[in-house]
């Protein structure tokens, strides 16, 4: 007997890996974002599709909005990160958040609503940023990535944040970093 239970398959809309989910937090919504640019999004008790946007980039990780109803945090593997909103059948709310770097890929995102902070793993850092006004974020904090000696010599030391996560009310945040699939 299997571990797992198959409840639905979401088919037909990703021609490539899915690197990112995020359920709503309603639970009635999840989001999935792929490596061949677009994030769909699907009701959970049918599995049904709803809506989809193409982006110019890889989908790395997506995140619901905890306080914003029906938005949504989008980041690219080319540096971009997107408040996404309204979503209607004629169309969508789509703004970008300017964090003043381009071309760096980011791997994942938290947001921590009461002190209305979002974190962001881009690169091989950390980036912390407040919402200042109607989502309008800046960059504050930057931590660098961990010092890394690799066991063996001459071995690469490639080295990104895999998960972040706020807690105790945004006071403390736990990254976890990716080398070479070791955490």
């Amino acid at each position: 007997m299997s571990a797992y239970v198959v409840h639905k398959t979401l088919l037909n809309k990703h021609t490539d890996s899915v690197n990112a989910l995020s359920f709503s937090p309603c639970r009635t919504y999840l989001v999935s974002g792929s490596s061949d640019w677009p994030i769909c999004i699907w009701k959970v008790s049918s599995g049904r599709f709803i809506f989809c946007v193409v982006f110019d980039s890889q989908i790395n990780a997506l995140l619901w909005h905890l306080v914003k109803k029906d938005t949504l945090i989008c980041s690219c593997k080319d540096g971009t990160v997107f408040y996404l909103s309204n979503f209607l059948p004629t169309g969508f709310a789509r703004r970008e958040i300017q964090l003043g770097v381009k071309d760096t890929p980011i791997f994942c995102l938290d947001l921590e609503p009461v002190m209305r902070l979002l974190v962001i793993g881009i690169g091989n850092e950390v980036h912390i940023t407040q919402d200042k006004c109607l989502s309008n974020y800046t960059a504050t904090t930057k931590l660098p990535h961990p010092q890394y000696k690799p066991q063996v010599d001459g071995g690469d030391c490639q080295i990104h944040p895999q998960s972040i996560h706020f807690y105790e009310g945004g006071k403390r945040l736990i990254v976890s970093y990716l080398n070479h699939g070791i955490i």
